[in-house]
């Protein structure tokens, strides 16, 4: 029988459909688990969240429970329950009840009058109206009449309602009398701490059993973003958690970030990036996900974020990583490669070069351009792995713009002790090793990017070193040292002690015997390599002051049409733009480009000119949290806080003291120098006229654990260099500070008339151990270190300054560790009557 094909009709699909049901069961379930569970991790991250709130609220609900079972708690307690029941008690016996309800009708009844009589007086005065327009337009007597009528009735129902408004406030201050001790024990009772604190954990006990899982998100209507971050780490703004685990502990110093960016307003992302609306996953969230321009910063690069708004980062609290790159940035001067906005006007630190073969011997040269670790540990100049030839090709060049001739100069073998002893008390009476390190000793100024002296005697030749100590801005304009004023026999023991203490013995051994000439070829090769690395990028090199810089610009938005594409502010820079050369398989992120970058200048590339910086990972972390933030974006002006600048300006014979002295190189004043030394803005208002004249004459230690300040010969003449310095100096800066360097907000001449008897400097000493000024300060040698010593204060500050400090110590230094103790006007002044007794049996 041939075969015959089934109808359509006739077919079975039954299996099709089972297979079918089923895939679409199992992808429904798939989808929704995707839905609810996987896509959404913020939910399981609040739900632990509110497990773990519930768990310790119960842990302290029962700790306040056991705290409130204690028996001193319990008769405290149980003590305030029955004054409130005896209370009770008394105005519930039947005479206090009658009397309660006979004021309480008492005061229904007067109240009940007064609202009749206002009623008479709002019909009284509607018929005053009527009749006074009435007699406006007629003129008719009795209209009159009728007026004076209303007027009379008036005036008694409102004397009337006067006397019923009294009697009422006279029956509630009776009645009020009856609950008064009672609500007071009542209050007491209800804010009792552990009761009150129980019935709190109870109702958030019950609030936590039920939780409500949700988004939440801030817009930040004026940057249009939407941050997420809230949904995960739930209650960061909270104070009180900082004991929880992360997602939920409170946000690290809390009190410095989320005080002043508060997270409604700010939201998180302009500060840590990362993508604040995904809800999705951790790395999304994070923005650690591939053509994500902005991953989360970590740790203390987040700072980075800080320059954004805050124009001036060197006073800047809560961003310590990011003031330690911008000071690493200057010291390595990395604004003479590349260009920066905003470091285009400082100050380069690396000496000049065109006069170097006058100052420096050839050989240490060489050896200092072929690796400067090697010459001096911690060196600033990097190493560019020059080759001998290479480094001899350098010096000859730099040699030929002063010397015909290449030549060392050997240490003294046979030395002037007598020179030598009367050098090294001029040295350290200079106090030279505030800036200057010698040995792995001094050099606690570090900003001063002063040179270490460990092998100056090999270094420099002996005729320089005496010209330089004769005045240093002849050598170099931008030099911070002091003119010490040094006389001639003064610079030959200070030279003597150097020369002979600080000798590299192993250059020594290799120097040249003799001159030699300079090969003209060599000075052409030197020059060459000067220009293909930018050694005149940090030094002034004649020869070399006009041409650009090598490297790619950092940070700066109006030269983006003279460079390359990509070669922009590094921090928007696109990733796709990095260039990392031969490392195929490194992290593409602009922090870890930055990193190996610095680690290995050339680890990208082996022709890359950049040298090798040797920094320690702390400041590596440091420079990159920096770059990182270079933007040419600008924020919104109401986020913007613009740097103070300074337009102080000293005049006249101050002036010419000032910039010889440097005294801005340690001193601050209004705002311009540096902050090693103590501010001067308010000097003249803080220090006593014949204290200052006196110390200027004679710097002494104020504070035995702070460097003293150098003496520098002011107020004697000199005839170094055919300069006369007047023997006015020290009136002229004492005449300056005590009438320019002032503040209104001190007092002048405070109780300088009134004489202050024991009896109140006794209080006022009182106050001082009872505020515990002594853990801090030291009277004689009582007291602790912390502040300065207080012995001779009286002799040193003003009354009016001692007063103002005392009553707010922020007032002549912001950044102080001075507590202020909320003294009272009275306690201030007299714990002043005290400290400015104290006027020490020092002599100057």
């Amino acid at each position: 029988m041939p075969f015959q094909e089934k109808k359509e009709e006739e077919k079975s699909f039954a299996l099709h459909f089972l297979i079918l049901t089923f895939l679409l069961i199992v992808f429904s379930i798939w989808a929704l688990w995707e839905e609810i569970g996987a896509l959404r991790p913020w939910k399981t991250y609040q739900k632990l969240y509110y497990g773990l709130k519930y768990e310790r609220t119960a842990q302290e609900l029962e700790q306040a429970r056991q705290e409130f079972k204690n028996p001193q708690v319990q008769e405290e307690y149980q003590k305030l329950k029955s004054l409130l029941d005896k209370e009770e008690k008394e105005l519930d016996k039947p005479d206090k009840q009658k009397e309660y309800k006979e004021i309480e009708e008492g005061i229904k009844e007067v109240d009940k009058e007064i609202s009749g009589i206002n009623n008479g007086l709002l019909v009284a005065r509607n018929k005053l109206l009527e009749q006074e327009y009435q007699y406006k337009k007629f003129r008719k007597e009795r209209n009159k009449k009728k007026i004076e009528e209303l007027t009379e009735r008036i005036r008694i129902l409102e004397d009337r309602k006067k006397a019923l408004v009294n009697k009422r406030d006279d029956l509630k201050k009776i009645f009020e009398s009856f609950t008064l001790i009672l609500e007071k024990y009542s209050e007491k009772l209800k804010l009792f701490p552990f009761s009150s604190r129980i019935e709190e954990l109870e109702k958030l006990l019950k609030s936590l059993k039920k939780p409500k899982i949700e988004i939440e998100q801030y817009y930040i209507e004026d940057l249009n973003k939407v941050d997420r971050c809230t949904s995960c780490h739930v209650g960061i703004d909270n104070p009180a958690q900082s004991s929880y685990p992360s997602p939920y502990t409170t946000h690290p110093a809390h009190y410095l970030y989320l005080e002043n960016h508060q997270s409604r307003q700010f939201g998180c992302t302009i500060c840590h990036q990362g993508q604040g609306r995904a809800t999705s996953s951790i790395d999304k969230a994070h923005g650690r996900i591939e053509f994500w321009e902005e991953p989360m910063y970590k740790d203390e690069n987040t700072q980075a974020s800080c320059q954004h708004c805050h124009q001036d980062i060197e006073h800047l609290k809560g961003a310590e990583t990011l003031k330690e790159g911008d000071k690493i940035l200057k010291r390595s001067v990395c604004f003479g490669c590349h260009r920066i906005d905003g470091y285009e006007n400082i100050v380069k630190i690396s000496p000049p070069l065109s006069r170097v073969g006058e100052k420096v011997n050839y050989t240490w040269l060489v050896k200092w351009l072929m690796d400067p670790s090697q010459i001096m540990d911690g060196a600033t100049m990097p190493k560019y792995d020059f080759s001998e030839e290479d480094a001899q090709a350098i010096t000859d060049y730099l040699y030929s713009l002063t010397q015909r001739e290449k030549n060392d100069k050997s240490a003294k073998e046979e030395i002037d002790w007598n020179l030598y002893d009367r050098g090294k008390i001029i040295y350290s009476q200079s106090i030279c090793s505030i800036c200057h390190s010698a040995n792995g000793r001094g050099g606690a100024y570090k900003e001063m990017y002063a040179p270490d002296l460990s092998r100056v005697g090999s270094k420099v030749k002996r005729e320089w070193l005496k010209k330089w100590f004769k005045n240093p801005e002849n050598f170099f304009k931008n030099a911070r040292m002091s003119r010490y004023r040094f006389t001639e026999k003064e610079i030959d023991s200070l030279t003597e002690y150097l020369s002979g203490e600080y000798v590299d013995w192993d250059i020594e051994e290799v120097k040249m015997s003799m001159p030699l000439p300079i090969e003209e070829s060599s000075i052409q090769k030197g020059a060459s390599l000067i220009k293909e690395y930018g050694c005149f990028g940090c030094h002034d090199i004649e020869g070399m002051r006009d041409i650009e810089e090598i490297g790619p610009y950092l940070k700066i938005d109006e030269l983006e049409e003279m460079v390359a594409e990509g070669l922009t502010s590094f921090g928007d820079k696109h990733l796709q733009d990095l260039d990392f050369g031969k490392l195929t398989k490194a992290p593409k992120t602009r922090t870890d480009y930055l990193r190996i970058k610095l680690e290995n200048p050339r680890a990208f590339r082996d022709d890359a000119k950049m040298p090798q910086y040797n920094l320690s990972e702390e400041e590596i972390n440091a420079l990159v949290t920096l770059v990182l933030g270079f933007s040419k974006e600008e924020p919104l002006v109401r986020y913007r806080i613009e740097k103070e600048v300074s337009d102080y300006q000293p005049t006249g014979e101050f002036a010419e003291i000032l910039e010889d002295v440097k005294c801005l190189s340690c001193h601050k004043i209004y705002r311009k120098g540096a902050d090693y030394a103590p501010d001067l803005s308010i000097e003249g208002s803080k220090v006593k006229e014949e204290w200052l004249s006196n110390y200027l004459k004679s710097p002494d230690i104020i504070r035995p654990m702070i460097e003293q300040m150098p003496k520098f010969n002011l107020g004697r003449e000199s005839q170094m260099s055919g300069l006369k310095l007047s023997k006015n100096e020290m009136d002229i800066i004492t005449d300056y500070i005590m009438t320019v360097l002032v503040s209104d907000e001190i007092p002048k001449n405070f109780l300088k008339e009134k004489n202050i008897s024991q009896a109140e400097i006794e209080k006022g000493r009182l106050i001082y151990f009872e505020k515990g000024c002594q853990a801090c300060h030291q009277i004689g040698r009582e007291g602790g270190g912390v502040g300065p010593p207080l012995t001779t204060v009286g002799s040193r500050l003003t009354p009016g300054y001692i007063y103002k400090h005392l009553l707010n110590p922020r007032i002549s230094n912001i950044n102080t560790v001075e507590p202020n103790l909320g003294l009272s006007d009275e306690e201030a002044l007299s714990l002043m009557k005290f400290l400015s007794n104290l006027q020490g049996k020092k002599k100057r």
